[in-house]
């Protein structure tokens, strides 16, 4: 299997939206994930996939990487009110 030898870009954006496999893309991905300048994941607040991770799962490891939660972009809210799912921003400080 060839293996991908360029250098990525700095400012390098990751968008990651997997249905509930946002931990094992992030560990998969920790060489590529290090570089990136910002990462965007849709994470899903209700449990809609079996062995689905959770936000609080999610932010250690890509604090752990270097990225910091910076809010989310948007998110879908249910007729009753809480937040279904959203589009969490992570940046790397400068």
């Amino acid at each position: 299997m060839a293996q991908f030898e360029r250098k990525l870009l700095p400012e390098l954006l990751i968008k990651i939206d997997v249905q509930g496999y946002e931990d094992r893309v992030i560990q998969g991905g920790k060489k590529t994930l290090g570089q990136a300048k910002a990462c965007i994941l849709e994470i899903s607040l209700d449990g809609l996939y079996e062995g689905q991770c959770q936000f609080r799962d999610i932010f250690p490891l890509l604090d752990n990487l270097g990225l910091r939660y910076a809010g989310n972009l948007d998110q879908v809210v249910a007729a009753d009110g809480h937040v279904r799912y959203l589009n969490a921003l992570f940046l790397r400080p400068d």
